[in-house]
């Protein structure tokens, strides 16, 4: 159980953690891009994918252009043809940028006890967490442009059965919040035992 300090302490933590990444979301936003290309591209090889950040609207988007690596089909008797470029649609940059908000916060909400565990903490989280926290956006994106490609092709039931769309929707429901959050718990658990002693040997 949270004391009323601890907990002021997160809330706290979550506020100035939240307002800064926002009011730096469009530098995060492009910062994060070319780990994105290289999740998208390191799980799928049938099309090589390039992203870019719109900030022509309200709010930034981060747009996904893809170049078919072999022939994809759209429709019965429509191809996309090797090296054919085509859209894989866009998600918005706030889909990055939550989660890393709360892997943040998750970080930051248990107290450190030495500088020994600040580094190691630090360490955990930019080798174990950095990955874990881009990889709600680069299912989303996968999820999206395998969505248009089977629902064009084999209908919308057919892309409801994907198991790349699953993924999207899992994340869209609870996995992008989920993710993080675990993941902040996972790097406080890992400094902490890489503070204990360890037991002789006999």
């Amino acid at each position: 159980m949270l004391s009323r300090r601890q907990l002021g302490w997160v809330v706290f933590s979550a506020a100035v953690i939240g307002l800064l990444t926002f009011a730096a979301q469009t530098a995060l936003s492009e910062a994060a891009l070319p780990l994105l290309e290289l999740g998208c591209n390191f799980l799928r090889h049938d099309f090589l994918t390039r992203l870019h950040l719109d900030t022509s609207g309200d709010s930034p988007l981060i747009r996904m252009a893809c170049t078919a690596m072999a022939p994809v089909r759209i429709g019965a008797d429509r191809w996309i043809p090797s090296y054919g470029d085509f859209d894989g649609g866009a998600i918005h940059a706030l889909h990055v940028l939550v989660p890393f908000v709360l892997f943040l916060t998750t970080v930051c909400a248990w107290p450190v006890r030495s500088w020994r565990e600040l580094l190691l903490r630090g360490a955990a989280a930019a080798t174990l967490g950095l990955p874990m926290v881009l990889l709600p956006s680069v299912l989303l994106l996968l999820g999206r442009v395998t969505g248009e490609i089977t629902a064009a092709a084999d209908g919308a039931d057919a892309a409801y059965g994907n198991a790349w769309v699953q993924a999207m929707l899992f994340m869209e429901m609870c996995g992008a919040w989920l993710t993080p959050i675990e993941t902040g718990c996972l790097v406080v658990i890992v400094a902490r035992r890489g503070l204990a002693p360890r037991a002789s040997a006999a």
